[in-house]
């Protein structure tokens, strides 16, 4: 199947007995929308089902084609793929009938990938909310189901992942939280998190008119974690220069990717992350 650069990758079949697009094996069936299993409920469901290892050769060239091709085709009930292709990064990114099946975002999440996961994460998002009481409907256009329970769960569910994640036994805080949110002088909180290992709170504050962030951290007791990740995607690609935690100098951090590895046994972690100049 062709991409959008010239490029082609192998199809990736939504059923066994259909080794190919199913819309042609069953046109016009589901009311018009018999092409979307191989999109909502394709392939790549393996991945975070743990079937494919989220970084094999299959899955790199799947994304790609969902990106290219399914997302941008003509949606149910809206979004036109000739406006899909004016406006690609805003109208791209979440598949076009009931874009909560689609599990591209928790593919991107556990691959790290952070700004594919937070475009998908928002516009998906955008399309389905209900502005009036902020509940989210099946379809788009306000058809189907209204305070739909599937479409709900799902975006608690990202959002999470947005937040705090399991990576087997290492616990990551703010893995997805975009740039914007650690902005000089604003607040990102976190409490009782549930994960695996017990439940976590952390609070980060951004002091970066003074060059730091600071991050407050009560770490989970309920079962054994390896390490804490934290991320802090200071605004500006601004790399991490110096970490302290709880008032000792600390090594075990990575700059440009701006994590910072600690032990999950001291209980409260106060971290101070100061921050280089940022791309310009």
């Amino acid at each position: 199947m062709p991409l959008r650069d010239g490029t082609w990758v192998a199809y990736y079949p939504s059923q066994v007995h259909s080794p190919g697009q199913l819309g042609a094996f069953f046109p016009g069936e589901d009311a018009g929308r018999s092409w979307c299993y191989d999109v909502e409920l394709g392939a790549h469901q393996m991945v975070p089902t743990g079937v494919l290892d989220p970084f094999d050769d299959a899955v790199g060239p799947m994304l790609d084609h969902m990106e290219d091709v399914q997302f941008l085709a003509d949606g149910w009930f809206d979004y036109a793929a000739s406006d899909n292709a004016r406006d690609w990064f805003n109208r791209g990114g979440f598949s076009k009938v009931q874009p909560f099946y689609t599990r591209n975002a928790e593919i991107y999440g556990q691959r790290d990938d952070v700004r594919p996961f937070l475009r998908s994460y928002f516009n998906a998002l955008a399309s389905l909310v209900n502005p009036e009481v902020l509940t989210f409907w099946e379809h788009f256009r306000h058809s189907g189901a209204w305070d739909k329970t599937h479409e709900t769960g799902y975006f608690l569910h990202q959002t999470r992942t947005l937040l705090v994640t399991e990576r087997g036994l290492e616990l990551w805080l703010a893995p997805f939280v975009p740039s914007a949110w650690l902005a000089d002088g604003r607040t990102v909180t976190v409490t009782r998190a549930p994960t695996r290992f017990g439940t976590v709170d952390f609070q980060i504050t951004s002091a970066l008119a003074s060059g730091r962030i600071v991050a407050e951290i009560k770490s989970p007791t309920a079962r054994p974690c390896l390490r804490l990740v934290l991320r802090l995607r200071a605004p500006g690609e601004r790399p991490l220069s110096r970490v302290t935690v709880n008032g000792v100098p600390h090594e075990d951090f990575d700059p440009q990717a701006r994590l910072i590895r600690l032990s999950p046994n001291v209980g409260r972690l106060r971290v101070v992350a100061e921050f280089g100049a940022g791309a310009r």
